[in-house]
């Protein structure tokens, strides 16, 4: 099992955007966005529910939301990639709905909020300061919080040899097993996985929305591990953690729960990235037509 880091690295933040040289050419020189989306559904660039889609908002309150854009280049960045918007609302939709699951007090929404991004958006990162990209009631599943013999135990039961991402051995795994004098092959693998996802995450190529994407594979992943090793939530998740987890789902199947993480996750591939979720609302970011250069 491996995450294609490469790959991974050119979707992030980068939607395809197939229709954009069209889309450019049926609105040149149009200024007010809302005349620019009613002109881009009129060529057939996108459905014209999306004049007044009440799916989709760009800011207000969720009882008078704003409908169209503030400004032209937005509504050209949504044209340009029709499908990709839907597929994007509909994996974060989803994982609102798979959140509800987990707590009582999240209200599955079915309306999207857009954020309309800067160019510096991959530096800067896509999470408010301080936030998950899933609500509170929701449990991580990250090497700090899950003890090494729970991630070696499940590697066992489901036969696994590797973690995503775990290149050939080097000094830097026979350094970290020096330091904390840990001898067995089980910890030597388990030390050496947490400092590559580290190196991965602190990796100075790599933009912060970059590592995010990262973060959020590698919880899908974990999850994923954990429920095919036929784990209850009980036995990773540590009891100081369930100050914010319903204590109910405790000695509940980590299978016969929804894996949150899954399509916050295949979020990052289609372009686009969650800007905010939590109790009764979510919110895309939508990409600039043009990024800072890496």
């Amino acid at each position: 099992m491996t995450l294609e880091l490469e790959a991974l690295q050119e979707r992030v933040l980068r939607p395809k955007r197939p229709q954009l040289e069209r889309a450019r050419e049926v609105l040149a020189g149009v200024h007010a966005p809302r005349e620019a989306l009613e002109l881009a559904a009129g060529n057939g660039l996108c459905p014209l529910e999306w004049i007044e889609d009440p799916g989709r908002a760009f800011g207000g309150k969720s009882h008078s939301p704003r409908r169209v854009p503030h400004g032209v280049d937005a509504v050209l960045a949504m044209v340009s990639d029709p499908e990709g918007v839907v597929e994007a609302e509909t994996l974060l939709r989803e994982a609102h709905h798979r959140a509800a699951r987990w707590s009582k007090y999240i209200v599955p929404q079915s309306l999207v909020y857009w954020k309309v991004a800067g160019p510096a958006i991959a530096r800067r990162g896509v999470r408010t300061a301080n936030r998950s990209a899933v609500p509170i009631g929701v449990p991580s599943f990250s090497i700090y919080t899950v003890e090494p013999r729970v991630w070696q135990d499940a590697m066992a039961k489901v036969e696994l040899e590797s973690f995503p991402y775990e290149p050939s051995r080097g000094w830097f795994a026979r350094f970290a097993r020096r330091l904390i004098g840990e001898s067995s092959y089980e910890s030597q693998k388990c030390t050496y996985w947490r400092g590559e996802w580290a190196r991965a995450l602190a990796d100075a190529r790599w933009s912060l929305a970059m590592r995010q994407a990262v973060e959020d594979h590698q919880q899908a992943w974990a999850y994923a591990l954990f429920a095919e090793a036929g784990y209850r939530l009980g036995d990773v998740v540590p009891q100081s953690l369930f100050v914010a987890i319903d204590g109910a789902r405790r000695d509940e199947l980590l299978s016969s729960l929804p894996n949150v993480y899954e399509p916050v996750a295949q979020l990052w591939w289609t372009g686009y990235a969650t800007h905010y979720m939590d109790f009764g609302h979510i919110e895309l970011h939508l990409p600039p037509l043009e990024l800072e250069p890496d």
